[in-house]
């Protein structure tokens, strides 16, 4: 079995996450694709930070193919965010278990056709907004924005 094959081998678990009337959501029960999503989703709805989950978006790809697509994109912001660890304002957040050149292009189309610019979140980043925070600390109170104290 190829390299690629061992990496996409198992599916994720799905997992139920409460709290999103939080964040003005109707319904407080959303099911996440896999855990890491779960917990992005925890961090966001801990920091107050309002989003709308699995928002899906019509694209045009790019290269030799231009075949439209719908990309679903995990986190939506209601208003563009700015995170530790991330250089550029977001306006959502992808988040992948393991990331490849097909998710960079999928990112790229969905920026040239919407002007929505998406962050694809790794575990590594993940993990540091869990230990960190996701905003960065106060000059004068020294506590985390969106984050843990």
């Amino acid at each position: 079995m190829s390299r690629r094959g061992n990496l996409y081998k198992h599916r994720g678990i799905r997992e139920k996450v409460s709290g999103h009337k939080k964040i003005g959501l109707e319904y407080d029960i959303h099911e996440y694709a896999s855990r890491l999503e779960a917990r992005m989703a925890k961090l966001l709805i801990a920091g107050g930070i309002k989003f709308r989950p699995h928002v899906k978006f019509q694209c045009w790809g790019r290269g030799p193919e231009c075949k439209p697509f719908t990309y679903e994109v995990d986190f939506v912001f209601n208003e563009p965010q700015k995170f530790v660890g991330i250089s550029q304002i977001v306006n959502g957040i992808e988040v992948k278990g393991v990331l490849s050149e097909h998710d960079l292009l999928r990112i790229d189309g969905l920026k040239y056709d919407h002007d929505v610019r998406v962050y694809i979140a790794v575990e590594p980043l993940i993990e540091m907004w869990e230990r960190e925070g996701m905003k960065k600390k106060s000059a004068q109170s020294g506590s985390a924005i969106g984050g843990k104290e």
